[in-house]
């Protein structure tokens, strides 16, 4: 597919259903370096979108930015938060839908846009998740992602090759408790969650890079909840606890990327 500057909203099919992705390109010529944003559960694209302020920052620094949409608990009812909300087949045990493979197919139908060696993935919460396992599953096609507010799920498996990492977590988070422990969800269900460290330990053993490094640098904001760092905090303070606005995670995180490029990691192992 060609895209001409400015945003698109493009349906695909994938395992017999009409998938959804938001497209924004930059008034510049590409191929552009192409971050992904995956939503939190009960989001969409159109939320994170306006939550985190990626179109705005690609716009200034010259990248495409695309917004894949998950799917509602009943597919044959209106997606709505509370009631039917859209998220990510992001851990062990389930087999469908196939994310992971929609998430392919959309970096797929940009492929005449972008810079296959820069492409990143970022997500907020359930779509953290889902940066971890697609970072475990399609290591080859990312050069580097950043899991916001979220846990690594697929322990049985590793990356192909150990993908730059930058994770950053609220230290106020009502969902992603920092020391572990019972959470209830937006939805009233509760879960036990790991500790934050639980997961960084394991991430960095898939890696082979430990927490704090330079390939898996971690970020603990404080007096920070459970949104989106430096966004416009649209869960609101009820649901997702305290809001600080120190933190510009959306800038940050590019930094982070701009780093990292696909060709040159592989150039590493060689060495």
């Amino acid at each position: 597919m060609s895209f001409s500057a400015g945003d698109h909203r493009v349906f695909i099919p994938h395992e017999g259903m009409s998938r959804l992705f938001l497209l924004h390109v930059p008034p510049r010529p590409g191929p552009l370096a192409l971050v992904m944003m995956i939503h939190g559960a009960g989001g969409s694209a159109d939320f994170a979108a306006e939550e985190t302020g990626w179109s705005q920052l690609a716009d200034a620094e010259g990248f495409a930015v695309v917004y894949p949409e998950g799917l509602p608990a009943r597919r044959d009812k209106t997606p709505k938060f509370l009631t039917n909300p859209q998220a990510w087949n992001n851990g062990p045990g389930r087999r469908e839908p196939d994310d992971v493979g929609f998430l392919v197919s959309v970096l797929d139908n940009l492929i005449e846009l972008i810079d296959r060696d820069r492409v990143y993935v970022t997500g907020f919460s359930n779509g953290a998740g889902m940066t971890f396992r697609l970072a475990t599953e399609r290591a080859d096609r990312l050069a580097a992602v950043a899991p916001v507010a979220g846990h690594f799920w697929r322990t049985e498996s590793r990356p192909s090759r150990p993908v730059p990492t930058y994770y950053m977590v609220g230290d106020s988070d009502p969902l992603i408790p920092l020391h572990g422990g019972t959470a209830r969800t937006p939805w009233g269900s509760l879960f036990d969650r790991p500790s934050v460290d639980e997961t960084l330990r394991r991430w960095g053993i898939a890696i082979g890079h430990p927490p704090g490094s330079d390939l898996f640098p971690v970020q603990i904001v404080p007096r920070h909840g459970h949104h989106w760092p430096g966004g416009r905090g649209l869960l609101g303070e009820r649901l997702g606890g305290p809001i600080a606005t120190e933190v510009d995670a959306t800038s940050e995180i590019w930094q982070f990327f701009q780093r990292h490029r696909l060709t040159a990691r592989a150039d590493l192992r060689k060495m």
